[in-house]
């Protein structure tokens, strides 16, 4: 058994089930992806009821979702982490989406927006950066 201490968290790995930790390279989406959800969650306390309960409850549960499947993709083997990688590189595009929408309907400030959309393109970066290097082969 293994510990692993990263972003503050303690974590144990049995070597015998699992080849090795996670590579501390992938903590740095994750880590993105939760900023981005915790200024969603803090725009979301301003908001009014209706836009509340409506397009920004679904625009958290899509970050919520990426977030799970970046969290899965770090402790998966690597034949799955092509596919949540991908399912998570499609829900950032529609979290991009979304927050566009949020702005056009003026549910959000033009400087809330560009700061959630460069969190946004930072994390996409990021998740693009993880899926190239599992696509291309090892020397």
């Amino acid at each position: 058994v293994v510990a692993v201490v990263d972003l503050n968290v303690v974590r144990l790995f049995d070597l015998g089930k699992q080849k090795d930790p996670p590579p501390r390279q992938n903590f740095n989406v994750i880590h993105s992806i939760n900023r981005v959800y915790k200024h969603l969650y803090i725009i979301g306390n301003k908001l009014n009821k209706r836009d509340k309960l409506g397009i920004h409850r679904e625009l958290e549960n899509v970050c919520l979702q990426t977030m799970t499947l970046l969290l899965d993709a770090t402790f998966s083997e690597k034949s799955k982490k092509l596919e949540q990688l991908e399912k998570s590189r499609v829900l950032l595009e529609i979290l991009k989406n979304l927050i566009r929408t949020e702005l056009e309907l003026k549910i959000i400030s033009e400087k809330t927006y560009v700061y959630l959309e460069t969190l946004v393109i930072d994390t996409s970066k990021q998740n693009n950066g993880w899926l190239k290097s599992i696509k291309t082969p090892q020397t």
